[in-house]
């Protein structure tokens, strides 16, 4: 507090923008996924996959109209509509976490047998799971 006024935190920062727009789920992406993002689908004329995954993540009904394909052990294919780009989330209380982004006219039709993760073997390869806004990208950029 200085000459009356107050400052907020980057903590308060972070609380006051989910109390101003309120999320069902937030998206953090594996190290895999931010690579599959950054190297493959951001070049996808259109496409802006963390743009998606906020669009998504904000709200159950979004959720649960892109679900795709239930691969089982609390894992799920999104699709976007139609378009190539699929994710592989799971959803663990309030996060959505991405553990893989993919094409499917490179993966082909049958991705969900090629494409597989094991959350209880493999996380330790996926981890660090990290946050990633969309205003985030734009940062990057």
């Amino acid at each position: 507090m200085s000459n009356k006024q107050v400052t907020i935190s980057a903590i308060g920062f972070l609380f006051l923008e989910e109390m101003r727009k309120p999320s069902a789920l937030v998206p953090f992406l594996s190290q895999k996924a931010i690579k599959d993002c950054f190297d493959n689908i951001v070049k996808l004329d259109n496409c802006d996959p963390f743009r998606y995954l906020s669009k998504v993540s904000a709200s159950t009904a979004a959720f649960e109209s892109d679900k795709h394909i239930n691969v089982g052990n609390g894992l799920y294919w999104l699709k976007p509509g139609r378009t190539t780009d699929r994710y592989l989330v799971s959803v663990e209380g309030w996060r959505m976490l991405v553990w893989r982004a993919i094409r499917e006219d490179q993966e082909g039709f049958d991705y969900p047998t090629k494409v597989k993760v094991n959350p209880d073997s493999e996380r330790r390869a996926y981890s660090p799971f990290m946050r990633v806004d969309s205003d985030s990208y734009y940062e990057l950029k």
